[in-house]
């Protein structure tokens, strides 16, 4: 009886060797989908913590750069009282007050008037906290 020296496809052994190592590969890319969510979820935090600084200091801004305003108003105005939008769904932020960064010999009045502040904006969400700053300059010097 002739058998054929060449057979076609593969053996028993060579298909369960190859199932093996696929399933190894497979196990070793789902572990790294728990990873994966963690991180996706905390990108997400951060970008909502940062687009929510961004606009309110870009509120800030124009609030500060508003020349001529009365006192109280444009550059001397509390950072406290100027609207934060983007907060809710667990993302809560604070606004705190604006401290003098520098002061000049500028004076209004006989009295030393800041030429640049700091504004910072602290936001949380799910536990994590986020602190901005933004220096701002006396407009028109």
């Amino acid at each position: 009886m002739n058998r054929p020296t060449h057979t076609q496809g593969f053996t028993l052994i060579e298909a369960l060797i190859a199932t093996a190592i696929l399933g190894l590969i497979m196990v070793a890319v789902m572990s790294l989908l728990p990873s994966l969510a963690t991180t996706n979820a905390a990108s997400r935090n951060e970008q909502r913590a940062v687009l929510a600084a961004k606009a309110y200091f870009e509120n800030v801004r124009a609030e500060y750069a508003r020349l001529g305003a009365p006192a109280g108003q444009g550059f001397d105005k509390d950072p406290t009282t100027i609207a934060l939008d983007g907060t809710g769904d667990g993302l809560t932020c604070t606004r705190n007050a604006a401290t003098t960064v520098t002061s000049a010999p500028l004076t209004t009045g006989g009295v030393a008037v800041p030429v640049l502040k700091r504004v910072t904006l602290t936001c949380t969400i799910q536990g994590r906290d986020y602190t901005f700053a933004l220096d701002i300059p006396r407009p028109g010097l």
